[in-house]
């Protein structure tokens, strides 16, 4: 959510099931995504991070430190590796030429 918490509900009573790490991230966040396997969360942040978690402990794993805010982030279907996008919005990377724009992939390992 926007204040970096992450919540299960359940969704035919809408409780809040779990929340678990009440500071997942500092800041808003934008993205997160299950591995293939269910897993694996990743999440991804305003606060330059994306966090790696155990679906099943709900456990941190590891967290990724960018430059910039971390807009997407994927777990590979092999799970060797995790992208993140990210940077400016992208209305001001349209705005830029490719030299002055600031919006990044990176491949990371698990």
């Amino acid at each position: 959510n926007e204040k970096g918490n992450v919540h299960q509900y359940d969704i035919r009573k809408g409780d809040d099931i779990v929340n678990f790490n009440d500071e997942a991230h500092k800041f808003q966040i934008n993205d997160m995504q299950m591995s293939t396997d269910e897993s694996f969360l990743i999440t991804a942040s305003k606060d330059k991070t994306a966090r790696l978690f155990d679906a099943r402990t709900l456990d941190c794993l590891k967290t990724y430190k960018a430059e910039r805010p971390v807009n997407s982030a994927a777990i590979s279907p092999i799970r060797d590796h995790v992208i993140l996008g990210g940077g400016e919005e992208a209305m001001k990377v349209t705005q830029t030429t490719a030299a002055s724009g600031h919006f990044e992939a990176k491949l990371y390992h698990l």
